[in-house]
């Protein structure tokens, strides 16, 4: 009986520090809900592994999210999660044939729209204004409707403009070609930064910097008809 009962208790030790294998997916949901984005990440990249969940809108959804959060939690530790966020939420978005996450496809692209303004507006304290820019255009490429990354872009591309514009004058009587490449270069980044910065008005019809803005540009541009509108807008505006 002792050999009997001692066999019982080997089982039952045995059974209960059994612990039951969980699907990749399974594995990502848990760490997820408990806030452990980092092995998240690590098992939602094993479940892409299997050819049916590679195939499956929701994991790429998952998979954005994740990325984005790590992303938006630390920058400077997980650089490029944010283009992997957008990388997956466009592949979910492909996959979604039948719209079944549309919802939350497009609440996570304005998102990351977000944080890409973020990283805008990080390299512009850097002062490092190229890839502050790129950020703002990623921003309204994803969500056009980023009215703060349009202002930004809007104001770094004017300002950008009128510093070629006064290095074209340096070179007016001496070179005519660096005259020719800078006067060049203000007018491509004038013209684009005029429908950013109306967008913003759009959103803000009551900045008067943005006003401001626009009224140089479309006296430079000789656009009398907009200039003197929004001349009009700027003179009503306490």
């Amino acid at each position: 009986m002792m050999i009997r009962a001692f066999k019982i208790f080997i089982l039952l030790h045995l059974f209960t520090n059994v612990t039951f294998s969980q699907t990749p997916l399974e594995n990502y949901q848990k760490y997820f809900n408990s806030g452990d984005y980092i092995n998240a990440k690590k098992e939602i990249e094993a479940a892409l592994l299997d050819s049916n969940n590679s195939k499956n809108a929701k994991v790429w959804l998952n998979r954005s999210e994740v990325n984005s959060i790590l992303y938006s939690n630390n920058p400077s530790e997980n650089p490029d999660c944010i283009e992997i966020a957008y990388m997956s939420i466009t592949k979910a978005s492909f996959l979604d044939t039948k719209k079944e996450y549309s919802k939350e496809i497009i609440s996570q692209l304005n998102f990351i729209s977000q944080l890409y303004y973020n990283k805008g507006t990080l390299y512009t304290k850097l002062k490092q204004d190229n890839y502050a820019m790129q950020s703002f255009q990623k921003a309204i490429d994803i969500n056009p409707n980023n009215y703060d990354a349009a202002y930004n872009l809007g104001i770094m591309l004017y300002n950008s403009s009128i510093n070629h514009i006064k290095i074209a004058d340096s070179f007016l009587n001496s070179n005519q070609e660096k005259y020719n490449n800078e006067k060049e270069i203000y007018l491509t980044e004038i013209k684009k930064s005029a429908p950013l910065l109306e967008k913003a008005l759009e959103h803000d019809n009551t900045n008067k910097n943005t006003m401001n803005c626009l009224l140089d540009i479309y006296k430079r541009l000789q656009r009398k008809e907009q200039y003197d509108k929004l001349k009009i807008l700027l003179s009503s505006t306490k």
